[in-house]
Formats: structure tokens, sequence, C-alpha cells
């Protein structure tokens, strides 16, 4: 990053997986804006007003002290906290999981249920998967399954499916963009991309026609035109097939949290079988968008710290693992959480609706979220109000976050620190 007056260059935005690093950004004091690189989202992320920030306790102000020892306390008295949302950055990440483990907590993020379809495929099968940066310079065929890109990685298609290949035996060739969904997100597709195809079908069915693609490239038309599909998708879904056995290297995409959810982890686990079998005579791999609001830097630091992904209970003394057990919805549902912690710091998204248990809430300044909550502690947004560190959606690579606009807000590390140090 470097700074010009009161513009600073290649900032990282820290608002969707893709922490796109190329932002450039017009400061003054206490206000920050895009002024080039910036989508809609980064554009209303960084433009989130400055507002007084006051502690509170039952929805009255206090001091910063008062609301900690306060938390403390309700921590210190429950059987069985639960730290949700787990919206920051790597430091966040790292002194919530400290937290969670002196306290005996569940943890879990927001995008929790995103996550754990993806896991899931990881536990049974395992996966073949690619970078941004690969598929961006390598890949000469993307076929993109239920999701458009740009509607959960807003600049998804200007970085990586625009711009022609740049490595390899395809240099100066345009990519191919196949769409497999819903009609509205291929009509979204093709305008940022005309040139590329669509093969529609409802939400519900996309398994059925992932299961004709399946056939069709194990040879097996039998077994597609048993899917009972159109005809006029069996001819699209044939040609395909064609296409992918003759690409040099193709990438196929999802976002686990625009699938149904009920279906997800099995469509995950089809699209990695595709990839396996392509592996047999070709080059494929696929890639998992989303990772926004931290979800892939909080699944990181978990790992790193417990050995396991999300959803983590450390309430018998050791980090316990259980993706359904220990979701958000599930504790809260079984009245088995006395305590939540709720952290969103990139947006001030209100804690889920419970009654009957004490809620602590850090999130950036918010006039209504203090009355949600028996603390409210208003926080630094990482990447605007605070330093720090985030990883991208694939996994690989971590990114700086660098303070952009004055602020005197504390970050959730150093709350999440003080509030463990009372305990």
């Amino acid at each position: 990053m470097t700074r010009t007056s009161s513009t600073m260059t290649e900032v990282t935005c820290p608002f969707c997986g893709l922490h796109c690093d190329d932002l450039n950004i017009q400061t003054d004091g206490t206000t920050a804006r895009v002024v080039q690189n910036g989508c809609a989202w980064a554009t209303a992320g960084f433009a989130q007003p400055p507002m007084p920030a006051t502690p509170c306790v039952e929805n009255r102000p206090c001091t910063l002290d008062q609301a900690i020892q306060r938390a403390a306390q309700i921590l210190q008295a429950a059987n069985q906290p639960l730290i949700a949302g787990l919206a920051t950055d790597a430091a966040g990440c790292r002194a919530a999981m400290a937290l969670a483990e002196k306290t005996g907590a569940a943890v879990d993020h927001l995008h929790g249920h995103a996550l754990a379809s993806n896991t899931q495929v990881v536990q049974r099968r395992g996966w073949i998967m690619t970078t941004l940066t690969e598929l961006r310079n390598r890949a000469d065929l993307v076929v993109l399954f239920g999701t458009d890109g740009d509607s959960v990685n807003p600049r998804f298609i200007e970085r990586c499916l625009r711009p022609v290949p740049g490595m390899g035996r395809v240099r100066t060739q345009q990519r191919q963009v196949v769409f497999i969904g819903e009609e509205a997100r291929g009509r979204s597709l093709k305008k940022a991309l005309p040139y590329a195809s669509t093969i529609s079908c409802r939400r519900q069915d996309l398994l059925e026609v992932l299961s004709a693609l399946r056939a069709e490239l194990h040879g097996r038309p039998d077994l597609a035109k048993a899917q009972r599909l159109p005809a006029r998708q069996l001819a699209a879904l044939k040609k395909l097939a064609a296409q992918m056995q003759s690409a040099q290297y193709t990438v196929c995409v999802w976002a686990p949290g625009q699938l149904l959810p009920d279906q997800a982890d099995i469509v995950i686990e089809t699209i990695c079988e595709l990839v396996a079998g392509l592996n047999e005579f070709t080059r494929a791999a696929g890639l998992a968008l989303g990772g926004s609001d931290g979800a892939v830097t909080a699944m990181n630091v978990c790992a790193w710290q417990t050995g396991y992904q999300l959803r983590v209970n450390f309430a018998g003394g050791a980090p316990d693992y259980n993706l359904s057990r220990n979701s958000t919805d599930a504790m809260l549902q079984r009245r088995e959480a006395d305590a939540l912690v709720w952290i969103s710091t990139f947006h001030p998204l209100p804690p889920p609706k419970i009654e009957g248990i004490p809620v602590i809430v850090l999130a950036p300044p918010s006039r209504r979220l203090a009355g949600t909550a028996e603390v409210y502690i208003p926080v630094a947004i990482p990447g605007v109000d605070s330093s720090g560190t985030m990883f991208r959606l694939d996994s690989v690579v971590g990114l700086p976050l660098h303070q952009v606009r004055a602020s005197s807000l504390p970050s959730a590390a150093d709350i999440l620190n003080r509030i463990a140090g009372r305990i």
C-alpha cells in the first residue's frame, strides 16, 4: 500500500472473500471513500459513517471497562457459552478461540452452514481445488454451477473470468464460460460476459442436471436420459461434456451459500466427482466462492488452533468437533447455550433473536444494536478503522489490511483479550 496526499493506493478490501488489493481510497480524517477499483460492496463498506461509540450495559451507556467487566461476569457464570458470528480478522479470530478455550465455549461462524457443506465433502471424499490465480491465468473452460460469481463475490468476473488466460498454451484464446443454474443468474452473467453460454435449470433440479452431465462424461447417454430432462437440456449437457473432455484446464465453480441447504453437500460432492473423473485424461479442478465476513479466515484460524475446522466446542476441556451439534442454530434452538458472544465487525449485523440468555455484541458503532444485547461494545472495522490480516476465499493467500481513516475504536481482538483477562 502507498499513500499520496490524501489518497491511498493498493488498499485491500475486507468486505468479500476476494479481498481485492488494488483499491484507491481517498481519506479525509475520519472518512474514507473508494475512488477507483471498488465494487458496490466496497464502496458501501468503506463509506460506513463514523458514529459516536459508547459501550452499553442493558442499553445504558457505560465506560469500556464496565462493559468488559460485565461481559467477563456473564461468561464466567455461564455453563455453555457460544461465540458466534465470528466475522472479524485473523487476530480477532485467534482471540475468540482463546476466549472459547478459557470459558468452555462453542464457536461457529455467521456463514457456518455454507462452510459446513464444503467441509462434509472434504471429509467424505476429498477434492481437487485450484486458486483464483490459477483460474485467471490457466483455465480455458470455466463451468459455474448455480452461481454467476458476481452475486457472491462482486468482482469475480472482472478479475478472474474476463482476462484472457496469460500462461501456458492458451495465451491468446478467450476462455469458454458456461453457467448452469437459474435463468435470472444466467442473464446476469451474460450481461457482464456476453460470450458466456448458459444452461437454465431450477435450483432444485441442479442435482439431476449434474447427474446427467456426469453420465455424459462417462459415455452413458442412457443414464443421462434416465434423468428425464428436456431434450434441449440434454443436448446442451452433451455438448458441455465434450467441451470439458477437450479442454486443457477446466475449473468447476460453485458457491455453497447459493445452493439449496438440504442438498448443498451432495451437489458439491457430485461436482468434485466430475473433477476427479476429468483428471483421468485432462486437467481439472474446483473452486468454492464465498468466504465473506472473514469466513475462510475463521476456518483457517480454528484449524490452526484446534486441528479441526469450525464448529468446535471446548465445554469438555478439549476441542470437540461436530458440524451439526455445534452449529449456532442448533445450540440456540436446543437452549443449550446459556450465553452468546456475537462478533460482527464488518457490518453491524444483529445477533440471532433469542430470549432468556445474555448476549454480548461486538460490532461497529450502531444505535440500534445497543438495544439487542445486555453488553454492547463498539469495535473497529478491520481494514477501515484498524489494521489486520485476512485470508482470501481460496485459502492460500493471507492479505494485509490497513487502517485508512482515523479512529480510536478498539479492535475485536483487543476487547476479547481484555475480557479473557478478567476471567
